[in-house]
């Protein structure tokens, strides 16, 4: 009788070891994994400051009978980042102007209400008027919207403006200072 209780008791230490271990191992894991969560979290949120917050305008309405300054308008363009070319525009973001109008080939317009498609559109003026606006696949539309353009970026919550430019757009005397300065063991 006496063997049998002292192998029940041996088992029983057995499994009391191997669940006190399986339970120390748990808790070294779940501690290791906060370990890192909070180190991630420190890692990150010192470098919220470099992804920029845009600001855009809202998007621009065109419609037949509208009155438009055309210096205006090309602006607009210019300022959206078309490019002006010789030929019927074959790429997103091409125009050419015409004798009555212009042609414009549009990029793809995705807003929090719409979307449209790239397209290809003929705006005819007369005067300071738009007469018609014609998309070459659909044919004449009431109205055309054109992306927002960006009028802001800022980063952080101080709302720095930064202008960000690569190493090789930097004078050769200021990578010079600032290795000199802040690290000079960089090479």
């Amino acid at each position: 009788m006496k063997a049998k209780h002292g192998v029940k008791s041996r088992r029983k230490k057995w499994v009391l070891g191997i669940g006190t271990l399986l339970l120390a191992g748990a808790l070294a894991i779940v501690g290791y994994c906060g370990y890192l969560a909070g180190d991630i979290k420190t890692r990150f949120d010192g470098r919220r400051w470099s992804i920029p917050s845009r600001v855009y305008s809202d998007t621009t309405l065109l419609y037949p009978g509208q009155r438009i300054n055309r210096g205006f308008f090309m602006a607009k363009l210019a300022g959206l980042g078309y490019r002006k070319v010789s030929r019927r525009p074959r790429h997103r973001g091409e125009f050419q102007l015409t004798t009555r109008g212009l042609r414009i080939y549009l990029r793809e317009l995705r807003t929090p209400a719409s979307h449209r498609a790239a397209l290809r559109v003929s705006i005819r003026f007369q005067g300071d008027r738009i007469v018609s606006i014609i998309d070459a696949a659909a044919g004449e539309i009431p109205l055309l919207e054109l992306e927002p353009e960006k009028i802001m970026v800022f980063f952080g919550p101080q709302r720095e403006q930064r202008l960000l430019v690569s190493i090789g757009q930097l004078p050769d005397h200021v990578i010079k200072a600032v290795l000199a300065i802040e690290d000079n063991r960089f090479y």
